[in-house]
């Protein structure tokens, strides 16, 4: 029965894929083949004629075309155009072949399957002849049954008959403890055996952690300040202050510049710009290193232009100790150096000295809002000792609000090799508002 079946199958499956040829081969237009030219062009239509070296083809837009051979790559034609070109004799040999329908013979239809009806459960009965301890019977079973319910199973029922006798369950008296403890003290203890150590598995080695880059950071101070008096000799004069520092790391530099104007009656009683910078490396606590760089001019005091450059060394002598008040900073530093400095006139006159530096700068913060500036710097002259300059500076600040605050200057200056007809001392005492941020 499977062989007839498995050839059934066989001839169904040629016939189909032979229809499906066929249909396909139906499915395109009578003649009709397509034409790829080199240039990744098609052109569709019937061909009507062809030689060695071009090809006709009738198409539906533009009637006969005549292409040459060597512009075609290949030509694709459809299934009926392959069945036409062919010899006669080829397509007479496609058939149909009918299918003959066969019978299964009747000795090859499958019975129907039939289960057997489920069985009944029979009950099932479990005689006892051993007594059972700890039970419970049921009264209302036939004398013929006694019911059994343990402590561990189910509810049984058996025949009466083989039971030989039903006794009450005795009770079991509990082992004193003493008993156990003796027992267990008896047992000579099994000697301690020592469990090898665990190898422990080599620690990795730990990466250093790598340090940020620290920023530099930022920190401005700007003070203005104005001085008016009203008398016979009405006097204004302006002044304003600028200053700048930038730290990062062991690096710090520190700019400054100030301006100051002012008329007394109609003449001018200041008029002068000033404008320094210096920049420090500290490699070792304590010690540093620095180079300063100055210019500006003084026209009151007939000088054009004045610059001076000079480097040296600094130690800070004392850094964020408290001073008196139990919130205070007390720092200072001591410096010591060379100076270049150049002096032109208005006149055109030029000069050029060499001095030595001793500066000192303290800083003192009583508490979150007052700090006390104060910057000493002695100039003498390489040569002539007698001939020197000097510069007293300190600086009461009181801060009002965040950023504002009150500031109280005092300067003192000379310079004895003046260019004008003017005294070489001065001293000043300023008041402004400084803006910090």
């Amino acid at each position: 029965m499977v062989e007839l079946r498995r050839e059934s199958m066989t001839r169904i499956c040629c016939l189909v894929v032979i229809g499906s040829w066929l249909a396909m081969g139906d499915a395109f237009s009578e003649g009709r083949a397509v034409l790829h030219l080199l240039n990744g062009d098609r052109v569709t239509g019937q061909i009507v004629a062809e030689s060695a070296g071009s090809i006709s083809i009738q198409t539906d837009w533009s009637g006969t075309v005549k292409i040459p051979r060597e512009q075609v790559r290949r030509t694709e034609r459809s299934m009926s155009t392959l069945l036409t070109s062919s010899s006669p004799s080829t397509r007479s040999t496609v058939k149909h072949i009918p299918v003959v329908p066969r019978s299964v013979p009747p000795t090859v239809r499958r019975k129907p399957i039939v289960f057997p009806a489920p069985i009944a459960p029979k009950p099932v009965v479990i005689p006892i002849v051993k007594p059972v301890v700890n039970v419970a019977l049921k009264p209302l079973l036939p004398s013929a049954q006694v019911a059994v319910k343990a402590p561990t199973m189910m509810t049984l029922v058996t025949q009466a008959a083989p039971i030989k006798k039903i006794a009450a369950p005795t009770p079991v008296s509990p082992r004193p403890v003493v008993k156990k403890v003796a027992k267990a003290a008896a047992k000579p203890a099994a000697p301690a055996v020592a469990k090898p150590s665990p190898k422990k598995a080599p620690a990795k080695p730990k990466k250093a952690p790598v340090k940020p880059k620290k920023k530099g950071k930022w920190k401005h101070d700007v003070r203005l300040g104005l001085d008016l008096r009203y008398n016979s000799v009405d006097a204004q004069t302006i002044h304003s202050r600028v200053k700048s520092s930038y730290t990062r790391g062991k690096l710090r530099n520190l700019k400054d510049l100030s301006f100051a104007y002012g008329e007394s009656g109609d003449v001018v009683s200041a008029n002068k710009l000033n404008g320094s910078m210096k920049t420090d490396v500290t490699f070792d606590p304590g010690w540093y290193l620095y180079h300063a760089g100055s210019a500006g001019y003084d026209h009151v005091r007939r000088i054009s232009l004045q610059f001076a450059v000079g480097p040296g060394v600094g130690y800070h002598l004392i850094k964020g100790k408290k001073l008196i008040f139990k919130d205070s900073k007390f720092s200072m530093d001591l410096e010591t150096g060379g100076e270049f400095q150049e002096r032109r006139s208005l006149t055109g006159a030029k000069t050029q000295k060499y001095f030595l530096r001793f500066g000192q700068e303290a800083t003192w913060d009583i508490n979150k809002d007052i700090r006390l500036t104060e910057e000493f710097d002695f100039y003498p002259r390489i040569g002539e000792l007698p001939s020197h300059r000097y510069r007293v500076e300190g600086n009461l600040a009181y801060r009002l609000v965040k950023n504002l605050s009150l500031n109280l200057t005092f300067l003192a200056q000379a310079d004895p090799e003046t260019l004008a007809d003017i005294e070489p001392d001065d001293v000043q005492v300023r008041s402004s508002l400084g803006w910090k941020f």
